[in-house]
């Protein structure tokens, strides 16, 4: 999906949105994007591209805390970090990577035409699925004798795609709660890491009872910010 305000690329590991015309980025707010900024209007995942709706916080809405904030705070962006274990990306054709790509196209969209200078400041980052196909992992040896035990493949450590080498560890590296979604960031924005200052990260996932992981949490400390959740956040 094409839009005026971002740049989309796919990559075998990694989804990203980058703003075209950005300011030069100093101070940084960063969310997860499901179930903390977005949700599916009914359910735990969206369905359609059109499965979704802005989070409220009992009577506080998500993008109208965001506008007042960004329009008192110019210099500050907004970028999103999300894991999408759902998704697959290798290929870029597969249902749903191009069901996921339309859906975040127009929530920027809506962004957009509610608050264009928001939008022009925030970048998405979405972690995607590892194929098993794609280095092997499920592949077994056909049995030439059925008196022989069927034998694992050993799966392949590397591939090239699109002339990009991709290895298995790429995956695991854009993955919450390791870093490598906000290394992309910080190589997108042509800074040096030291000269952005993330303020917090702000996430569900934060390792509570109800609570499916703590990677959220842990991605914060990682980076050594503080974490916020956002019924805390939001109210």
């Amino acid at each position: 999906m094409s839009l005026p305000t971002h740049k989309l690329t796919v990559l075998p590991h990694l989804i990203k949105w980058v703003p075209k015309n950005s300011a030069p980025v100093r101070k940084v707010i960063s969310f997860d994007l499901d179930h903390t900024i977005i949700k599916p209007v009914k359910g735990r995942f969206s369905r359609t591209s059109d499965d979704w709706v802005f989070m409220k916080y009992e009577n506080t809405e998500v993008l109208a805390t965001l506008s007042k904030q960004m329009a008192e705070k110019p210099d500050f962006h907004v970028v999103f970090f999300s894991n999408q274990g759902g998704v697959v990306s290798e290929p870029k054709t597969s249902k749903s990577c191009l069901k996921h790509v339309e859906k975040i196209g127009k929530v920027l969209k809506y962004i957009s035409e509610n608050d264009s200078k928001l939008c022009e400041r925030i970048w998405i980052y979405c972690a995607t699925k590892k194929p098993a196909s794609l280095f092997g992992d499920n592949k077994r040896t056909r049995a030439t004798n059925l008196n022989k035990v069927l034998k694992s493949v050993p799966p392949v450590r590397k591939k090239t795609i699109g002339g990009v080498l991709v290895t298995p560890e790429m995956f695991e590296h854009v993955r919450k709660p390791n870093r490598g979604m906000f290394d992309e960031f910080v190589k997108d924005s042509q800074e040096h890491e030291e000269s952005i200052d993330l303020l917090f990260f702000c996430g569900d996932a934060a390792g509570r009872p109800k609570d499916f992981s703590n990677s959220d949490k842990e991605f914060a400390n990682g980076l050594g910010v503080p974490f916020k959740l956002p019924e805390e956040y939001f109210n």
